[in-house]
């Protein structure tokens, strides 16, 4: 997604593949995560994340007024037992309003942030979480609006190229506030894209380091475990390299799969979640209301996930 929008804002999309961009991407987020530079790049995503934020909200306000016209044939009900509808219910929710990976990150960066600053700030780290959860939460109904007032129903279909499916998405603001919008969206978009891109590449490879670290107690050397995640990051790249060249025909095909997929673990690692706060947090930690929150939200997922899969069967 982030080598689409890359595509469309330089202009080079007829010149450059969308994997070709993918990969100098991935490069410069390793080079950026290598360095140890993320946090102060974090600190500016934060503010462009602000300015989508509030031009969404802007351009979902705008689009109320906008003179939708529906195409006879076009419009459709959902229907759960739909294969087609299903499939993008799920794709929607892998990531809305983040995938469940997102808790291990945070904690992940918590301690690194204590073991840096030498201080324990519990409830900054709350803080910041709720924002960015919650908060991703909200930018997903938002898009769900746009896209309802405005391509719902109204003959247009998804893009499978990288550069166009990334100008559907700039004219969804563009069509809702104003061509001059364009320039504002569209780096807006890209640095929230890039910033998303940094952080899983930053973030999973700390994580199979952190699992490393636990099954051998003896790895406790900072170069050591920065090797190592070093060496991980270098294995993801080129994974991502090879899936995005090889096996993934359009950008919509790879965002349904990466989106569905992280949906259908999401039940595994939502009930190790909660053995955590039930083995190892103090008693009492979580009130019972928020275990019956747990088990029902877990419970919709591994129902939803069933329906899924049957339907594939």
């Amino acid at each position: 997604v982030t080598a689409g929008l890359a595509l469309k804002i330089t202009g080079l999309g007829n010149t450059v593949s969308a994997p070709a961009m993918s990969l100098i991407i991935l490069l410069i987020c390793y080079g950026i995560s290598a360095m140890g530079q993320f946090s102060v790049l974090d600190k500016l995503m934060k503010v462009i994340m602000i300015t989508l934020s509030i031009t969404t909200l802007i351009a979902v306000v705008a689009s109320m007024g906008y003179a939708h016209q529906i195409v006879p044939g076009t419009a459709q009900e959902f229907n759960l037992f739909e294969p087609a509808h299903l499939v993008f219910l799920i794709a929607f929710l892998g990531w809305m309003p983040a995938p469940l990976d997102i808790s291990i990150w945070h904690s992940i960066w918590s301690e690194e942030r204590i073991q840096n600053e030498g201080k324990r700030d519990v409830k900054g780290g709350l803080f910041d979480f709720r924002v960015g959860f919650i908060g991703t939460a909200v930018l997903g109904i938002c898009f769900l609006i746009l896209g309802a007032q405005i391509i719902y129903g109204s003959g247009t279909q998804l893009a499978t190229g990288g550069a166009a499916y990334s100008q559907q998405f700039i004219d969804l603001f563009t069509t809702s506030i104003g061509s001059w919008s364009y320039t504002i969206i569209a780096i807006a978009a890209f640095t929230t894209m890039f910033s998303t891109s940094l952080t899983c590449l930053d973030a999973m490879p700390r994580v199979l380091t952190k699992i490393r670290e636990a099954r051998n107690s003896n790895t406790n050397q900072n170069s050591s475990s920065r090797q190592l995640r070093l060496i991980w990051m270098g294995i993801l790249v080129a994974g991502a390299a090879i899936i995005l060249f090889f096996f993934i025909k359009n950008m919509r095909q790879m965002v349904d799969f990466a989106t569905t997929f992280s949906f259908l673990t999401a039940p595994v690692i939502a009930w190790f979640g909660v053995l955590i706060v039930r083995k190892q947090m103090p008693k009492g930690f979580w009130p019972k209301w928020k275990f019956l929150i747990a088990y029902v939200g877990i419970a919709f997922l591994v129902v939803l996930s069933v329906i899924y899969i049957a339907q594939l069967i």
